[in-house]
């Protein structure tokens, strides 16, 4: 009975002490592994520190309302070459290393050929004048057997109607140049409608540019490109 009692007084005692000790260790808390473990870590100096601490934009010449993200770097005209498209069996069409008087020069003579080869002769250099004989006899040929394109026959207004004019070629296209030592090698593209015509011009540049030869490299039809 005695120890019933006892018992029931340390009961009633616990009771109205609700009042409990808990014992942690801080060695084992999350907060301080982190703050262990962080000084632990062997950080590596700063790359550029100065652009790390300067503004988005003080590199740039853009507003400061417009901070630069991905997206718009990559548009910022300058900031990326330029791609040209190229034709399948030619070459690229990026003109940007030829200068203009050859770019003048190879337009007088897509020009000229797309209206036939009369006018040619006036573009060669006197040096290399047989070539132009052969191709003025060679071309038609070639037309005749490997495509339906024909050479335009020459017309005369008459006094009642005049006739549309026809051309041997509606467009061209002008492809990137080589450079050698005497001579400057241009591939050229022509169209007549649906049907395309592949040359390759050589011109002599030092006493201006001057046609030494021309030469076919091929032929095909479009198919809806």
């Amino acid at each position: 009975m005695p120890l019933a009692c006892g018992f029931l007084v340390f009961l009633m005692f616990s009771c109205s002490n609700p009042q409990v000790t808990v014992l942690t260790s801080q060695e084992n808390t999350l907060r301080n592994a982190v703050q262990k473990k962080n000084e632990s870590i062997v950080w590596t100096k700063e790359i550029d520190p100065d652009q790390l601490l300067g503004a988005p934009n003080s590199f740039i010449s853009v507003t400061k309302e417009n901070y630069i993200t991905p997206q718009l770097l990559g548009s910022l005209v300058g900031l990326q070459a330029p791609v040209y498209p190229s034709l399948q069996g030619l070459d690229s069409l990026d003109c940007s290393a030829m200068n203009s008087s050859l770019i003048n020069m190879l337009n007088s003579f897509g020009t000229a050929l797309c209206k036939g080869t009369d006018t040619l002769a006036d573009l060669f250099d006197t040096n290399y004048f047989y070539n132009c004989v052969f191709f003025k006899a060679d071309f038609p040929e070639f037309l005749k057997e490997y495509t339906s394109i024909k050479l335009p026959e020459n017309e005369t207004e008459s006094k009642t109607e005049s006739k549309t004019e026809q051309t041997l070629f509606d467009r061209y296209l002008i492809c990137r140049a080589f450079e050698g030592v005497d001579f400057v090698q241009v591939p050229l593209r022509f169209y007549k409608e649906n049907e395309y015509v592949d040359l390759a011009v050589y011109l002599t540049y030092h006493s201006g540019y001057k046609l030494s030869q021309i030469e076919i490299l091929g032929w095909g039809k479009l198919y809806g490109e």
